[in-house]
């Protein structure tokens, strides 16, 4: 007769418990990146939040052992070229994240406020941001803050011991001036995830005086992405967005922008990690950088539709 199986303590079954909840989170890939509130509650502590919002915000209420590195931190971006908005260099991005305590292999998901198309845009710039890093265990919770039911707890974040962040730069994510304009000339036009009043040139964040988009490119608003409460769209509902407003989604290279390369993150989150098109890239220098360097931008407020610029 086999022997009785032994009782696990109180503080065995935890730590099992903990474990569990630890490879549960581990596999990640395209086809998961996107979680619920639901979800990320099931397997805390095992994942890391990391919280983009403001600090004051933060304070006010987190989510319990949250990270809070907010997304105005200049870690996030610098400026290049006298054009704001970069990327920074990967192995300077991976020492600040690391003064915070995380490492590469770190299970991290991405947390917003919530609840609008610029808010939902910080959070999955940040995640693009860890992506090209090699961040592979890594999530955005959808909706951001505004679906979390769960205890919150207000104050400062705890300190967190630093840690050793060796990046491994994914550049298949990444799109320069040069592939854009490639994509261009394969005839698969890029995809402008800005409002149709940026688009079409009757507002311009820009401090030149054209505005516009670059010529031939197609408007797919992030904001026609998300449903009412800022989530995302079921996928055929994205791919009918997509579809519907010009995107050629079969043929190539995708190459989402904006003006500095935030909301187009937006568009590259739906395409690359819902939709799983491996060939979807963020142009990071985005229409701040395609302005500067003299590209052709189409400007319909200019009285004759044409091109200007170039």
């Amino acid at each position: 007769m086999p022997a009785p199986a032994r009782a696990f303590s109180h503080p065995a079954l935890a730590a099992l418990a903990f474990l569990l909840a630890l490879a549960a989170a581990l596999p990640t890939n395209a086809q998961d990146a996107l979680k619920s509130a639901r979800w990320l509650a099931a397997r805390l502590p095992a994942i890391t939040v990391l919280d983009v919002r403001e600090k004051a915000a933060f304070r006010r209420g987190h989510i319990p052992g949250a990270l809070n590195i907010p997304f105005s931190a200049p870690l996030w971006r610098t400026k290049k070229y006298g054009v704001p908005g970069y990327l920074p260099a990967p192995q300077t991005l991976a020492r600040a994240l690391g003064r915070h305590g995380l490492s590469r292999a770190t299970p991290l998901i991405i947390v917003s406020a919530g609840g609008s198309t610029a808010s939902l845009a910080r959070a999955a710039r940040v995640f693009w941001s860890l992506r090209l890093l090699g961040h592979e265990r890594l999530w955005l919770l959808d909706g951001g803050m505004t679906g979390w039911r769960g205890r919150l707890r207000p104050g400062p974040q705890k300190r967190r011991k630093p840690a050793r962040y060796a990046p491994r730069p994914d550049l298949s994510i990444l799109a320069t001036l040069e592939q854009t304009q490639d994509a261009l000339d394969n005839n698969v036009p890029p995809i402008d995830a800005r409002d149709m009043d940026h688009f079409y040139g009757y507002r311009n964040d820009l401090d030149n005086e054209d505005g516009g988009t670059i010529l031939d490119a197609v408007n797919v608003p992030a904001a026609a992405l998300l449903d009412g409460k800022g989530r995302f769209l079921p996928p055929a509902a994205l791919r009918e967005a997509f579809a519907g407003r010009g995107a050629v989604l079969d043929q190539g290279r995708l190459v989402t922008f904006s003006t500095w390369g935030v909301r187009a993150a937006v568009d590259w989150f739906a395409l690359h990690e819902i939709l799983h098109i491996p060939d979807a890239r963020l142009y990071d220098g985005s229409l701040a950088e395609w302005a500067a360097e003299g590209m052709d931008l189409y400007d319909s407020t200019d009285g004759m539709g044409g091109v200007i610029g170039g």
